[in-house]
């Protein structure tokens, strides 16, 4: 039977949600309070509530960096106690793909969402495994059914279009050097980052600096009196001093110059004395730094033969390439013709060295249905390639006039006999899909006449041996030639811009 394949995020124009609905811990936490796993999380978001507050809305100038600010691409970040359900829900609208956003929220919110989601039933610490931690995400997230949202900008263009209003207000400099115009200024501007922004206002001068340490230590203080619920040696303790590490990037900066003297005397020595036991408890635990996944620094060559070329390096000297689309019929014969492809195929280790023929060959998400994969097998494959590019097209910026609604589709041209149909079909309908290149110095015609250079390779892969039948097993849907872009000066471009 066919699984149907639930899509939980929505998107519009680019822009996506993430809702995640966890059941909160029934019964008390541990600690010095007689108190419950819901109260502890309430009066942990009641406590993030009111310093978020004092620092947009209360505080002259911002020298703490904010934590969903520093995400870059969050429109929306709200967090709900679900009553009498007893569970936590996290709403969020960003800019992009799910795939991308989720991992930008495990390396730059990873630990507060730690202290909020430790009251839930079976969470995983981010400080853990991404993948396991990306497993929580999906076994927690809710389906949306309706989405809405001030589509059209993303978070970068809102900022920059709010500096670039600025910029043209502000009223003409007299003071030396010349004045730069507000047009110039505007052209120069960029983007910064909410790290970027929060330590050059806390550095800008002396009582700047003092500003960020003032807040800084407030802010410390409040975070310190959650030990009382998030006992310090229990891994709740653990969590919320990772969190509060992050959470107070700059403090942590400015109280390292303390450390080394670069602050006065009776500064310093007021802090530490003041702030002994919350500065001792900040610093009891080291940073913890993510590991991300590197690169080897080389490619073993012997894994070339299972690489196919044009993967790695771009081929040389092609000319001329088509599209064989092929829907399976029959998946014993179609998979003694995968065998034959595969045969064929160009590796990085067999690549031709001069122009000659290529072969590449592709299955598409229906296709490894049609050649038999279960549906628990196709789970493992990635979310995005099961959904397909025109399900994720709001994503992939293909809207409005490049809407799938608006998309040009093929249509049979290969082989037609008396009667065949020559209306387009659906891209699903494709299963397999043979890419051939060659170079030859003829001139540039469609794959289906016979002068081209491909065009006997192409019978000879989709016929029956030894006829001029087309394959059992197997139907060619269509042949769709390739273009290769040359530049001015004859070099090979490919279509967003770049020579090879």
């Amino acid at each position: 039977m066919r699984k149907e394949l639930i899509v939980k995020s929505r998107s519009l124009t680019g822009t996506s949600d993430l809702t995640l609905l966890a059941p909160i811990i029934p019964g008390l936490v541990p600690s010095l309070d007689s108190i419950t796993y819901k109260s502890r999380v309430k009066r942990l978001l009641k406590t993030l509530q009111g310093g978020r507050v004092s620092m947009h809305e209360y505080a002259a100038h911002r020298p703490l960096a904010d934590a969903v600010e520093r995400v870059a691409a969050i429109h929306s970040f709200r967090v709900v106690i679900l009553e009498p359900e007893n569970k936590v829900m996290l709403a969020v609208t960003f800019d992009g793909t799910w795939e991308s956003y989720i991992r930008i929220l495990w390396q730059k919110v990873g630990t507060l969402l730690d202290i909020i989601f430790c009251n839930t039933e079976g969470y995983v610490v981010s400080t853990g495994s991404f993948d396991e931690w990306t497993a929580w995400v999906r076994r927690v997230q809710v389906e949306t059914s309706f989405f809405y949202n001030t589509h059209g900008l993303t978070v970068d263009d809102v900022a920059y279009l709010r500096e670039e209003e600025t910029i043209h207000r502000a009223p003409p400099s007299t003071a030396p050097p010349p004045a730069v115009s507000h047009d110039l200024a505007a052209t120069r501007h960029y983007v910064k980052t909410a790290e970027f922004i929060a330590w050059n206002a806390g550095q800008a001068d002396t009582i700047a600096a003092y500003d960020t340490l003032r807040q800084g230590l407030q802010s410390l203080a409040v975070l310190f009196r959650l030990t009382d619920t998030y006992l310090p040696g229990t891994p709740d303790g653990d969590i919320l001093r990772r969190a509060a590490r992050d959470l107070l990037q700059e403090l942590v900066d400015i109280t390292d110059q303390a450390d080394q003297n670069e602050l006065p005397d009776e500064l310093a020595t007021l802090i530490k004395k003041r702030f002994s036991r919350q500065l001792a408890w900040l610093y009891a635990m080291p940073e913890v730094t993510r590991q991300m996944p590197t690169l080897p620094d080389s490619v073993d060559k012997a894994s070339f033969a299972a690489v196919q070329a044009g993967i790695l390096w771009p081929y040389q000297g092609v000319t001329h390439g088509c599209l064989i689309l092929v829907a399976v019929d029959d998946r014993v014969a179609a998979s003694a013709f995968l065998d034959e492809l595969i045969a064929l195929t160009t590796t990085e280790e067999n690549k031709p060295q001069q122009p000659g023929l290529s072969v590449n060959v592709s299955v598409t998400y229906e296709g490894l249905r049609a050649f038999g994969l279960s549906e628990s097998q196709l789970e493992f494959f990635p979310q995005e390639f099961r959904e397909g590019m025109e399900a994720r097209a709001s994503m992939l910026g293909d809207f409005r006039t490049n809407h799938p609604r608006r998309w040009r589709l093929p249509s049979p041209n290969w082989n037609l006999g008396a009667g065949a149909t020559t209306a387009p079909f659906q891209l699903s309908s494709v299963h397999l899909v043979v890419q051939l290149r060659t170079g030859s110095s003829a001139t540039e015609i469609d794959p289906s006449e016979k002068a081209h250079p491909l065009y006997l390779t192409i019978q000879k892969l989709v016929n029956a041996p030894g006829s001029v039948n087309v394959r059992d097993g197997i139907r060619v849907l269509g042949v769709q030639g390739m273009h290769r872009m040359l530049n001015a000066r004859g070099q090979a471009v490919e279509h967003f811009g770049f020579a090879d």
